[in-house]
Formats: structure tokens, C-alpha cells, sequence
């Protein structure tokens, strides 16, 4: 019969193509057998190849923990494009309570590990870090701060083993 061709989402490279009027970003994806044989040249393939595992690394965490409902593999994989790994060791903060800025808006996906959400509870004068949950593999730290932007941390999540995470800016 007739042989179905795969497609499959690591053979493929995506390119961002900014035009002169920088008006709007067109993403162009190529097939592998398209590049390999002009990268199999020089050294640029092992870079080319190691970067794409840690793209399909990524990709395969986020479709794991379901990050992203409904949305297609291909705009999952774009989002993969963006993402950072991240290793926290034990008591490392992840966010920081009313923490503001760049990084606070980030959504955090926690791949492995464990981390404690604290709030700060004032005790008269003093402000105590107290323990309000644990957070595990699966979680998603963010998604409001994500959507709305310039929203404050709500509070302070630190690791309460060694974790593996991805921040997706």
C-alpha cells in the first residue's frame, strides 16, 4: 500500500525571518534533509544536533504536564524554541514573594523536584516565612503574573529538593 509519510516535530528547524519593516515575524520551518547534507561540512551539526535535543527536551516536558491544553504541537514546539532549562538546589528560591520585574513574569513549570510556597505572616513587628503548601512535578508557577504581566508574586517558592524546572519567558 501506500507508505504514510511521519511528520515528525524534531525534524524540523524553525527560523525566525524578520522583514526590513520589522512589521511582523515569519516563521519558516525546514525539513532536516534539507540541511544535514550542507551542515555535514563542518562541526555545525553537532551544535546543530545537541541544540535540538535540548529543544525536543523541553518540547516533550511540556507536552508531559499538559502546560498548554489544547494548543497545537507545532506552536508547543515554538514555545519550546523560548524556553530555559533551570536546576534549583534545596532552600534556592524559585520566585520571590512581591517580587516585580522581568523575571516575574515568567512561567515557571516544575519538571522534577519539590518546592515549598511560603507567605509572610507578621507576627507583630516581624515578618515570618511561613510554609503554606508544596509544590510538585506537574506544577505551574506564574500563569497570572504570565497573563497579566506587572502582577507581584503572590508568594515566596523555594526548593525543597534539588528541582528541575522550565522558565518560559
Amino acid at each position: 500500500g501506500m507508505a504514510t509519510k511521519q511528520t515528525n516535530l524534531s525534524g524540523w528547524l524553525r527560523m525566525d525571518i524578520k522583514p526590513a519593516d520589522d512589521q511582523s515575524v515569519k516563521v519558516a520551518m525546514l525539513t532536516l534533509d534539507v540541511i544535514e547534507p550542507i551542515m555535514h561540512k563542518g562541526e555545525a551539526l553537532k551544535a546543530f544536533h545537541s541544540n535540538l535535543s535540548v529543544l525536543t527536551d523541553h518540547f516533550i516536558c511540556i507536552l508531559r504536564h499538559g502546560i498548554f491544553p489544547g494548543v497545537p504541537s507545532e506552536v508547543i514546539w515554538l514555545i519550546a524554541c523560548g524556553c530555559q532549562r533551570k536546576h534549583y538546589y534545596p532552600r534556592e528560591t524559585l520566585v520571590e514573594e512581591d517580587d516585580l520585574g522581568e523575571a516575574a513574569d515568567w512561567l515557571i513549570a516544575i519538571n522534577s523536584g519539590k518546592a515549598d510556597v511560603e507567605k509572610l505572616a507578621y507576627n507583630g513587628e516581624e515578618a515570618v516565612p511561613q510554609i503554606i503548601g508544596t509544590l510538585t512535578e506537574g506544577a505551574v508557577l506564574g500563569d497570572v503574573c504570565f497573563l497579566h504581566g506587572m502582577v507581584p508574586r503572590g508568594a515566596t517558592v523555594r526548593a525543597q529538593t534539588e528541582l528541575d524546572a522550565i522558565a518560559i519567558p
